[in-house]
């Protein structure tokens, strides 16, 4: 079989998922199992993974919505790859039906849409943006989520995404300016756990940010809802913890989305994830 050499060959690497995470309960870590998952083949190509109706809570924990319960009608995870003349695409869909944290989060669909592209080029310094892949998370949307049960209306800022780049996107989103994007709209009355996000929890090769603009709730900080009751501190059917919805972790190779992220915080500890996707391919040389 013959062998054609090429000036450069690409690593693919991306990977989707529909909802996981663990839950500590009783000394005990325990994992909430990972379902509607799906990864890249090195080579590219194709990958695809579907779930039907999933539910979880610890064994003794069988009263919601005192207890933990996490569930899903469906989900479905699509990773695909194309290449053209000058560039390596990359591209996922990650849908996750009928979301339901603990009877008080609730998402009617939440759609996970990222597209990597990398630019063919041996000298990557001479690329735009210095060879660093532009991703885009066109298409990714929040629809019909309830919140307490009540609607709460969750807006996109497309605005950002003309920033697909690492380089870019940190001249509109620092941690020393917080914009609506990230983590957001910093003050005095701001809860430490958002305040942490911003000055502690930060590294000078990953930015933080989202792709929400705006949450019409009233313990609505950033990107985060708080959901937990000062009023009630022992009773944990208020006191779920806090919700941050289309985080993004962006570096100058990879960006990694999560539509929606949970932090049950110290007194239930906890955390999790949904509707996630992330890319990193590379080229070599």
């Amino acid at each position: 079989m013959s062998y054609d050499s090429k000036q450069q060959i690409f690593l693919y690497h991306a990977y989707a998922h529909g909802c996981g995470g663990f839950l500590e309960r009783k000394n005990q870590l325990l994992a909430i199992p990972s379902v509607g998952g799906a990864a890249l083949s090195i080579a590219g190509g194709e990958a695809y993974g579907e779930t039907g109706r999933f539910e979880w809570a610890p064994p003794f924990e069988p009263d919601p919505p005192r207890g933990f319960y996490l569930a899903v009608d469906r989900v479905t995870s699509h990773l695909w790859t194309e290449e053209t003349e000058h560039a390596w695409i990359t591209n996922a869909d990650v849908r996750v039906y009928g979301f339901n944290l603990s009877e008080r989060v609730k998402v009617g669909l939440m759609v996970n849409r990222l597209t990597s592209t990398h630019l063919k080029g041996l000298n990557r310094e001479a690329l735009p943006d210095g060879g660093q892949p532009h991703i885009s998370f066109n298409g990714s949307q929040f629809w019909n989520v309830f919140i307490d049960n009540a609607p709460v209306a969750i807006s996109v800022d497309s605005d950002l995404d003309s920033y697909p780049t690492h380089v870019g996107l940190k001249g509109v989103v620092t941690q020393a300016t917080p914009t609506p994007y990230c983590p957001g709209n910093l003050s005095v009355a701001s809860p430490q756990y958002m305040r942490d996000l911003a000055t502690k929890y930060t590294s000078n090769k990953l930015t933080r940010c989202s792709i929400v603009g705006e949450i019409g709730h009233g313990k609505a900080y950033g990107y985060s809802v708080d959901l937990t009751d000062s009023a009630a501190p022992d009773d944990p059917s208020k006191n779920l913890g806090r919700v941050f919805f289309g985080e993004m972790l962006v570096g100058d190779e990879m960006k990694r989305l999560n539509m929606i992220r949970w932090d049950l915080g110290c007194d239930s500890c906890g955390g999790g994830s949904g509707g996630g996707a992330d890319m990193n391919g590379l080229p070599m040389p």
